[in-house]
């Protein structure tokens, strides 16, 4: 009988951990990591949130760029988001569409800009652009 409970103890005990395991890799930023994406398509770009810090970096771009972004319902208002976006030899434009209130970034041949957000509950709305290099 002494063994059917210490078992049945242990078995509740490793339910419990791997219910603590599976609930800690879903934890968001500032208690887990911040979320980072690194987009391929460098034409249209629709962009998913969800957690409270994000960063993209879209590389080089080698024409002008349209993002669009979905907020999953987990996100609260005061997210932050930070875009990355390079321009080629050539000057690249990026603009924001759906789901931000902002501005459009006119890049500069091989330059770096540095765009970032913040939710208010609705939109993302951009408090900062700056050159990098």
């Amino acid at each position: 009988m002494k063994k059917l409970v210490v078992t049945a103890i242990i078995l509740m005990g490793l339910i419990f951990v791997n219910t603590q395991v599976q609930a800690q890799k879903t934890i968001s930023y500032p208690f887990g990591a911040i979320t980072t994406l690194s987009p391929v398509s460098h034409l249209a770009s629709a962009l998913t949130i969800s957690n409270q810090l994000t960063y993209v970096d879209y590389q080089t771009s080698d024409t002008v760029l349209t993002i669009t972004v979905t907020t999953a319902a987990g996100v609260k208002a005061g997210a932050q988001l930070f875009i990355e976006t390079t321009s080629n030899s050539t000057a690249r434009s990026t603009i924001f569409s759906t789901g931000f209130l902002g501005v459009t970034v006119v890049g500069y041949a091989n330059k770096t800009w540095l765009t970032s957000f913040i939710y208010d509950g609705t939109y993302w709305k951009c408090f900062s652009t700056i050159q990098i290099n």
